[in-house]
């Protein structure tokens, strides 16, 4: 579950992404060492606290994926690609 410090990282770029006129987006890292993420989940939300929601939510429903918040055109659905990214959740710690 997303809490405290990490939900309010998570609130505050939801916001940025909602107020560059953009839909927030979770994203799951498909290939790790490549960096590659994939969509999974549009937020159709206009506020920062129920887009945290959504993403808590994802994230205790997928628990061993990795994932970010990122955002989309509203228009085409397609990834923004100057939008902020934040992570969200590591599924795996590494040492």
């Amino acid at each position: 579950m997303v809490h405290g410090v990490e939900r309010t990282a998570i609130v505050a770029a939801a916001e940025e992404i909602l107020a560059a006129g953009l839909w927030c987006v979770v994203e799951v890292c498909v290939d790790i060492p490549g960096q590659v993420w994939d969509r999974r989940l549009v937020i159709f939300r206009e506020d920062g606290e129920g887009v945290a929601d959504a993403v808590a939510d994802w994230v205790e429903a997928t628990p061993d994926l990795d994932a970010r918040l990122s955002g989309c055109a509203r228009d085409s659905l397609h990834v923004a690609p100057a939008a902020p990214r934040r992570l969200c959740h590591l599924a795996r710690s590494f040492s």
